[in-house]
């Protein structure tokens, strides 16, 4: 390209290198570009392929590229593709200055604080999702509602809600190998207590967010070695305050309620309720002893309760008057309920005519009144008071006859 066709004049200087690459300075900028030549009004293509400018001016650093165009013909670069602003900002894409250390991606994302680490707090814009990358894979997603996906790029096709983290994952189907998702560390000290875990918060009056529940998992000793872990669940009731433990899963299996002592493999603090359409305990391999106090389920209220024979927990104590044992009629029947065997024949009396015979300290009643039970246990005292009775008849009658036989010759 000759000197001429530059139309360069006063102050306006330009090197040509290698037939396609120039440097060109004037008073107002420095320009450093790649198959260009500028004839005093435009860049033009110096021959037909793509061509590159660099160019500084009033403080600035821009970078400009234009497509492949035919030798001779005006060049449109446009905005500049990259500015190193002034202030420090780096914008790309955009012309617009993000203040200094920030960077402007286009017209979506922009880093308060800039890119790397070391920085701890920054503020994205844009409605396009973010993706991070690892071996050209996605590993993670953030999208415009705010989900949060691992190992997945459409997280808001999960549930439809928006503001949750969706973990995804191929794991093994067994505990030998940790199945899991997500993992959560905490490295600090080791102590008894040491753990990390799941907050879950939610609004508490439609400004305030506060924690309503959460999960940990914590460390049962300070032993170094000693991996022994409990998984911990608590919740805040209505009353605010704080989260409290409510449930523990120990290292051992052991599934304590409302409180944190280890008694058995199930320790519940408090009353224990059954409910639903089987309403059955099965203790299966229970253990058996001669010595065992009576248990029994009310009827009027489904509680279970220790029968206790104890004079501290009696009142009110009187001798037992005679009940006529001649009203209660046994009969042979066959059981409806379902927890009997309901082929073979049963022995027992009919709650029903005790009730209706006056002898209703034996009879059980439910929470309506309505007769469900006899209480064959209370029986036995009633026959023997029947056999002390009948003793004492013997004995009457056995000195009376003593007596007769001595009188006789």
């Amino acid at each position: 390209m000759t000197p001429s066709a530059w139309g360069l004049s006063g102050t306006n200087k330009a090197i040509q290198l290698l037939g396609a690459s120039v440097f060109s300075l004037n008073t107002q900028n420095a320009v450093f570009g790649q198959n260009v030549y500028h004839n005093g009004t435009n860049f033009l293509y110096q021959t037909t392929d793509v061509a590159s400018v660099y160019r500084q001016s009033a403080a600035q650093h821009q970078w400009f590229t234009a497509p492949s165009g035919t030798a001779g013909n005006t060049i449109s670069f446009g905005d500049a593709k990259m500015t190193l602003q002034a202030s420090g900002g780096l914008a790309l894409g955009v012309t617009t200055d993000p203040g200094a250390g920030n960077i402007q991606l286009g017209s979506g994302a922009y880093v308060g604080t800039g890119i790397g680490t070391g920085n701890t707090t920054g503020t994205y814009y844009g409605t396009n999702e973010v993706r991070f990358y690892t071996s050209a894979s996605a590993r993670a997603t953030i999208d415009s509602s705010g989900n949060v996906g691992i190992g997945t790029t459409s997280p808001s096709t999960y549930a439809g809600a928006s503001g949750q983290l969706i973990v995804y994952g191929g794991v093994a189907t067994t505990f030998t190998n940790n199945p899991t998702n997500m993992t959560l560390v905490n490295n600090g000290t080791i102590a008894a207590g040491l753990g990390c875990g799941i907050n879950f918060s939610m609004n508490y009056d439609n400004t305030v967010t506060t924690t309503y529940g959460l999960i940990s998992c914590i460390r049962e000793n300070a032993t170094s070695g000693n991996p022994a872990g409990a998984l911990v669940f608590g919740t805040r009731d209505s009353g605010g305050g704080v989260t409290t433990e409510r449930m523990r899963i120990t290292s051992s299996g052991n599934l304590l309620i409302g409180t944190t002592t280890v008694g058995s493999k199930l320790t519940v603090a408090d009353n224990i309720s059954i409910h639903g359409a089987g309403n059955t305990i099965y203790a299966e391999s229970f253990p058996t002893t001669a010595s065992a106090a009576n248990v029994y389920i009310g009827a009027s209220n489904s509680y279970m309760y220790r029968s206790t024979s104890a004079l501290k927990y009696k009142q009110d104590i009187r001798d037992l008057e005679e009940i006529d044992i001649n009203k209660f009629r046994p009969v042979r029947y066959k059981s409806k309920c379902k927890g009997d065997d309901q082929t073979k024949d049963h022995f027992g009396l009919i709650a029903d005519e005790v009730d209706s015979a006056g002898i209703k300290e034996l009879v059980t009643y439910g929470a309506d009144g309505e007769v469900e039970g006899f209480q064959y246990e209370r029986l036995t005292i009633v026959l023997l008071k029947h056999c002390q009775e009948q003793q004492a008849l013997i004995e009457s009658l056995t000195s009376r006859v003593a007596q007769l036989e001595g009188t006789q010759p």
